[in-house]
């Protein structure tokens, strides 16, 4: 996707990041979309396309499903906590099926390691799916993962504080990085600086318009924005 990336803040160091996972850390679409039409065949529901499941790809577990069901059914409750309940069970069992990390990200994400970064995750996903993903693609990275369960979901930033308690490190101090207008606006109700990617579900002006104070369009540019260049 185009990045209207505008990397003015390049120069600016940080001492922590806070990952999204879907769209951000890995490209998850093929077992949520495979998922989620199970269920629905599951439950004697039509299948969807993928225009309608993008809607709603990073809105949280539960707002997913509902954009699955039958329009008319959107609106029980008890009928959406019996799809919850059979799309968790299959995506439980599927969620790394053909799931992978974005294609250069993971050295990147290593260097930030390497140079010191105290590095999170905070996704809207299921915590059992999101620990047993990103322990299995991008094993002893991470310091700390959230997901859905503990606290309210993004773009709640209790999450946020959570995370900024847990490392012991101020706010101003986190970049906190996500492919949505969710994770631009969980930055911003936390007082975070908001970074950004375009290769996730979302287009860079959908970034902008929910407060990026940065978009990068390639894990390269995300090291570059880092770190002042490949070599910097």
């Amino acid at each position: 996707m185009d990045g209207g990336n505008r990397m003015t803040a390049g120069k600016r160091r940080f001492r922590a990041a806070i990952f999204d996972l879907d769209g951000t850390l890995c490209y998850t679409y093929p077992d949520l979309k495979a998922s989620l039409n199970a269920a629905m065949r599951e439950l004697g529901y039509p299948e969807r396309t993928d225009a309608e499941l993008m809607k709603n790809v990073n809105c949280g577990v539960r707002d997913w499903v509902r954009g699955g069901m039958p329009e008319e059914l959107r609106g029980d409750e008890r009928e959406v906590d019996r799809c919850l309940e059979v799309y968790t069970g299959i995506y439980s069992h599927h969620y790394c099926d053909h799931t992978t990390v974005y294609d250069g990200l993971a050295p990147v994400i290593r260097r930030m390691k390497d140079s010191g970064f105290w590095l999170a995750v905070h996704t809207n996903k299921e915590h059992e799916d999101a620990v047993g993903m990103v322990e299995k693609l991008l094993p002893g990275l991470f310091d700390f993962i959230l997901g859905d369960g503990f606290c309210p979901s993004k773009p709640d930033p209790a999450g946020t504080r959570m995370i900024e308690e847990k490392a012991r490190i101020p706010g101003e101090d986190f970049v906190f990085i996500g492919d949505s207008h969710v994770d631009m606006q969980t930055a911003k109700n936390a007082g975070l600086f908001a970074l950004g990617v375009s290769w996730g579900y979302r287009e860079a002006s959908v970034l902008w318009d929910n407060g990026a104070d940065a978009v990068v369009s390639t894990p390269r540019e995300l090291e570059e924005f880092l770190f002042g260049g490949a070599d910097g």
